[in-house]
């Protein structure tokens, strides 16, 4: 049900600015009046259901590939955030960063923590990682946030990639 309901919606949203920008390229080339284009119309359908499908069958496969054995509905999301239970300092955060996991770039501390930065990709723009430390129930550990740079409403898995890379380096000791 999760697979057609992200496949619905992406189906929708590509299709409607596809036939928005087909729309308005005939309008402004064409010197036609704005008005409704059957063909147009089909061609966009037809291309949005194309795109949907293979963005669907592209994020599952990848959201596999990260070993999730349940999909849920917040794994689709390009924010991500985690509680991690640890006991590291961030100084040791950092050398544990530089020396096991060079893609993410430091780029400072502040209150909110440790602020990292992921570089673009075909797959993204970059994002912004923050590990900010918090006390829950009596445990010390970190807010670990992955959110892309720029707005987008699907990530292929990278924020959550993030998220269960940090958690993995944040965990094992």
């Amino acid at each position: 049900m999760l697979k057609l309901k992200f496949f619905i919606k992406t189906s929708l949203s590509i299709a409607i600015l596809f036939y928005v920008l087909i729309s308005l390229e005939n309008w402004i080339f064409d010197n036609a009046n704005f008005k409704f284009n059957k063909l147009s119309l089909f061609e966009a359908l037809g291309f949005g259901v194309f795109m949907g499908l293979f963005f669907t069958i592209y994020l599952f496969y990848k959201l596999e590939q990260l070993g999730l054995k349940e999909i849920k509905e917040e794994d689709l999301k390009p924010f991500q955030q985690r509680f991690v239970i640890s006991t590291l300092s961030e100084d040791e955060i950092a050398e544990k960063l530089k020396s096991k996991a060079p893609e993410f770039h430091i780029k400072g501390k502040d209150q909110n923590g440790i602020i990292l930065k992921k570089d673009w990709s075909l797959e993204s723009f970059g994002e912004k990682i923050t590990l900010k430390p918090e006390k829950r129930q009596d445990q010390l550990g970190y807010l670990v946030t992955s959110k892309p740079i720029f707005y987008q409403w699907m990530d292929s898995g990278r924020g959550l990639s993030n998220v269960l890379k940090l958690q993995n380096l944040l965990t094992n000791q």
